[in-house]
């Protein structure tokens, strides 16, 4: 056990435990969400193989898609536990989704867009 003797080492201890304290802290930061309004044009599943990763060993779709309000991203990913509805990883289960329109509601990791939610667009025509 350390024992501090003078006033100053336990002030010093103080912040530092204080300091780690708010450097540990997991802080809830807000996420920017994307509207991206596209269509998809096919899925992939795959599973997170990274011995590292907490998401090792689960299943995930990896959609190519159409964005037209964003025309530099390809893909979007999909985990079912980041989803606002259990709905959605159904309908890609299923290819539920084929010749629709949505707004893709998405969070960016890293360049790569994970979908949480989508809205179907009505009456969209033939894009």
């Amino acid at each position: 056990m350390l024992v501090l003797t003078r006033a100053k080492d336990q002030v010093l201890l103080l912040i530092l435990i204080r300091f780690y304290k708010i450097m540990t802290e997991k802080k809830e930061k807000t996420k920017k969400l994307y509207e991206l309004v596209g269509t998809i044009l096919g899925k992939t599943q795959e599973k997170v193989y990274n011995k590292d990763s907490k998401y090792h060993g689960n299943n995930y779709y990896k959609l190519t898609v159409k964005i037209v309000n964003w025309e530099n991203i390809n893909f979007l990913y999909i985990f079912a536990d980041k989803l606002a509805s259990e709905q959605i990883w159904k309908d890609i289960q299923e290819s539920n989704y084929f010749d629709k329109k949505f707004i893709f509601y998405c969070h960016n990791h890293k360049g790569n867009y994970g979908l949480v939610n989508w809205k179907e667009l009505k009456d969209h025509g033939s894009n």
